[in-house]
């Protein structure tokens, strides 16, 4: 073995004790740039998949019948349609992020747990696990959206019944903010389902209790890790949607679904980038978690 193959396998030895916020950043990139191609690809594919896919929606919305022109049946069936398109290409967006991060967690682990993995069986075992972790997806995202309409929705109709407009603002502005914060709380507290389930091998339900107990008394930690990593995406998106922006505008001769398309793809592959770094986030968070855990259970096993 190598010098280089020995660093590699002690800098992404499993964690012994929690890790700090900083700790964790810093092991992110560490695996991250160290294999960087293996889990560039399957974001890669996945992104420029959904680029293209949701560029058939623009394509689609800049045909839309005219609304002098065209009769009000067929409106509908274009709005029809486009709905069918949408939700069409969502949910296959959906799935094919769902495999290519649950790729990326489980290649992270083996990496931690073995110090070698392999793409191909990383992906097979996520495709094996597919409905749980869509199941359990579908369970959170339905949690989050309850939660978070139980307080809005009531928000909106005690500002309806109000008099006074500033009474009104105010309680729509607190409906809001206390259905934000327990909708994240409800993220957070979930966020661990597919490290749960992709490598301790349960199944949807169980990974919802199981990432529950693993954040328990550090939903502050996890809500910042998250934080960062989606401030960090959000930054490299809108760059790559400017240099989109700009390549398309370089030249006169694009209309402006090629524009659109063009911008997509360079958008995506910019993402590409940075979105590794979530499920790498997510399983090592998961492992310093489970370091926690291991630590709180010594005093009483002893």
């Amino acid at each position: 073995m190598g010098k280089k193959q020995e660093d590699l396998l002690l800098s992404i030895q499993k964690p012994s004790t929690e890790l700090s916020i900083d700790k964790t950043i810093e092991w992110i990139f560490d695996l991250y740039l160290k294999n960087f191609i293996m889990f560039f690809i399957p974001i890669l594919i996945a992104s420029l998949i959904s680029g293209v896919l949701s560029t058939s929606i623009y394509s689609y919305v800049q045909n839309m019948p005219s609304l002098i022109e065209a009769t009000v049946q067929e409106i509908l069936n274009w709005f029809y349609t486009l709905l069918g398109v949408a939700f069409a290409v969502g949910i296959v967006s959906w799935i094919i992020g769902t495999i290519a991060s649950g790729t990326c967690i489980r290649y992270a682990s083996d990496l931690i747990e073995k110090g070698t993995a392999s793409l191909g069986k990383a992906c097979n075992f996520t495709i094996h696990k597919m409905l749980s972790l869509l199941a359990a997806g579908f369970i959170v995202g339905l949690l989050v959206g309850v939660c978070f309409l139980a307080f809005v929705v009531p928000g909106i109709i005690l500002a309806i019944m109000s008099y006074f407009v500033a009474s009104a603002i105010l309680i729509m502005v607190l409906s809001i903010g206390i259905g934000f914060v327990a909708s994240m709380t409800l993220a957070v507290m979930f966020s661990l389902v597919m490290p749960a389930i992709l490598v301790e091998n349960v199944g949807a339900f169980d990974s919802l209790s199981r990432s529950r107990s693993l954040v328990r008394r550090r939903w502050l930690k996890t809500f910042v890790l998250f934080l960062m990593i989606s401030i960090m995406v959000g930054i490299v998106s809108y760059i790559g949607s400017l240099i989109g922006a700009a390549i398309g505008s370089s030249s006169k001769s694009f209309n402006l679904g090629t524009y659109s398309i063009i911008s997509s793809i360079v958008t995506n592959i910019a993402m590409a980038f940075v979105l590794p770094v979530s499920p790498i986030m997510l399983t090592l968070h998961y492992y310093s978690m489970l370091a926690k855990e291991e630590k709180q259970r010594t005093p009483m096993a002893q």
